[in-house]
């Protein structure tokens, strides 16, 4: 995993406190948000055809997989 080594290397399992979940949870969520921005910035890029259509769908499978692994990591974090 090469997008991000913080989101990447956390072990969710070895958070034993609510303050240290709450805190990872915050990060997760920023980074959601900082996910769509990023697509968002994608499909202008497409809109304003500075991407190709092969290009843009190949962008967007990677953006995908970074949201179900944040899906994943959120899972886990919220879980006690």
């Amino acid at each position: 995993c090469d997008w991000s080594s913080d989101v990447c290397s956390s072990d969710l399992r070895e958070l034993g406190s609510r303050p240290e979940r709450a805190a990872v949870i915050v990060q997760l969520k920023r980074a959601l948000k900082g996910l769509a921005f990023c697509r968002g910035g994608v499909y202008g890029l497409r809109a304003a055809e500075l991407l190709d259509e092969p290009r843009h769908r190949a962008i967007q499978e990677e953006l995908r997989k970074i949201l179900e692994h944040l899906h994943d990591l959120l899972t886990q974090a919220w879980g006690e």
